[in-house]
């Protein structure tokens, strides 16, 4: 069965060496985890998860061949210095021309992520310019290996840490 890239909360993060068993996000007892307790912690200070999220992440989208696609999905993270932008459309464009060693593949391979502001680092690639003019978004690159985080994955974290799912 082909992996969604999705994967719950518990199982982000490894702490330890991918050969050991994987340390839960979030602990099972109405709490969270120690790893995860300086993000808990920021994300009390917010009145709402979309507050939570839209202050702390980025909204970002990764455009790739389809087994590097497979193999980031399964993984769930990114690697460093990986391409990411603001723009779907640009991450689609960059997807639909990645040279495969027997030609230019033609599927769009866009994996969409929400990355901490903090494991961002502006960049300063070449853009792709397609025909109806540049693309305006944000270009960035990962600063270390991040995990694939979405928007219901932030919103869980945000809920368990404020006590509001349970």
């Amino acid at each position: 069965k082909a992996s969604t890239g999705w994967k719950p909360i518990d199982e982000i993060f490894e702490l330890e060496a991918p050969t050991t068993p994987k340390t839960p996000l979030l602990a099972k007892e109405n709490q969270v985890s120690k790893d995860l307790q300086p993000l808990a912690q920021e994300a009390r200070k917010y009145k709402s998860a979309e507050e939570f999220v839209n202050d702390n992440f980025v909204k970002v989208f990764h455009g790739t061949d389809s087994l590097s696609k497979e193999t980031i999905e399964t993984s769930g993270r990114l690697k460093p210095n990986t391409f990411l932008t603001t723009e779907q459309a640009e991450a689609e464009a960059y997807a639909g021309n990645i040279f495969t060693g027997e030609g230019f593949s033609r599927k769009s391979n866009v994996i969409e992520s929400y990355v901490p502001k903090n494991q961002l680092s502006p960049s300063s690639a070449r853009r792709m310019s397609p025909p109806g003019g540049p693309f305006t978004g944000q270009n960035y690159t990962t600063k270390a290996e991040t995990p694939l985080l979405t928007k219901s994955q932030l919103t869980d974290l945000w809920e368990r840490a404020n006590k509001k799912k349970w």
